[in-house]
């Protein structure tokens, strides 16, 4: 568990430069789908699953993965964001905001059709950068906000 600062304005869900707060970030070891990882993340966690709004988010979020394999040695694949591709439109959602995504960290941008709707960052193996994903991949999680 990680205490990450972001600047948010919890009365209108709108970026500031003031009113911080901390969250907890989780990494979930278990490996399993994309929408299982939404279920589970919403179920037990305030925050649902882990939102990268900015480079000093990102830089938190690799932080927590780096001391991960270095203490496990495991995590050799992408974990899962939660970050889903709007398929018709084209754009890309942060599920638990709904609100599309402003800053990315993208390997590179996916592209439509081809991609597939699901994010997920990267291990220090592909420099934490984001990639599109098969939904039905098994893969660790990241969820955010206090447990319940």
């Amino acid at each position: 568990m990680l205490l990450v600062t972001k600047k948010f304005d919890r009365t209108t869900k709108h970026r500031r430069k003031y009113d911080c707060y901390s969250t907890q970030i989780h990494l979930i070891k278990s490996r399993i789908t994309w929408e299982e990882a939404l279920i589970y993340c919403k179920a037990n966690f305030s925050g649902g699953m882990l939102r990268i709004e900015s480079e000093a988010d990102q830089e938190m979020v690799r932080w927590k993965l780096i001391n991960y394999s270095m203490e496990n040695d495991s995590l050799n694949l992408p974990v899962w964001l939660g970050l889903q591709q709007i398929q018709f439109l084209g754009f890309w959602v942060w599920t638990s905001t709904g609100y599309s995504v402003c800053w990315s960290n993208w390997v590179k941008l996916p592209e439509l059709p081809l991609s597939h709707p699901c994010g997920a960052i990267g291990t220090r193996d592909d420099n934490f950068k984001w990639s599109d994903q098969n939904c039905l991949s098994k893969l660790h999680f990241l969820c955010e906000g206090d447990k319940l």
